[in-house]
């Protein structure tokens, strides 16, 4: 897992604002992500279906509550570590259909 220590804050105004998270939604990613696309210059694609970009956000919660259940599980557990493996390649698929 990458550790991000870095905390970057600004401001917008109301029309900047209002662009950037019309884009957030339609790339379907987190701000963070999106964020982190434009500063390393990566491709951000759009998301024409916008059910898809609620999906991904649904699943997202769903991922992120079951990774936080494993983490209290004892790591020793074979079931943990596959719980993990099929939470990456949940996300893996998610990001090919992107």
């Amino acid at each position: 897992m990458r550790i991000r220590n870095h905390r970057f804050q600004f401001r917008l105004n109301e029309e900047e604002n209002i662009r950037f998270q019309n884009a957030v939604v339609q790339s379907g990613l987190s701000k963070e992500a999106y964020i982190r696309k434009c500063v390393l210059n990566k491709p951000i694609n759009q998301i024409t279906n916008h059910d898809y970009a609620e999906l991904v956000k649904s699943v997202a919660k769903i991922l992120n509550t079951y990774i936080k259940e494993l983490e209290k599980l004892d790591s020793t557990d074979n079931r943990v570590e596959l719980g993990k493996l099929m939470v990456e390649k949940t996300w893996q698929a998610i990001k090919e259909l992107r």
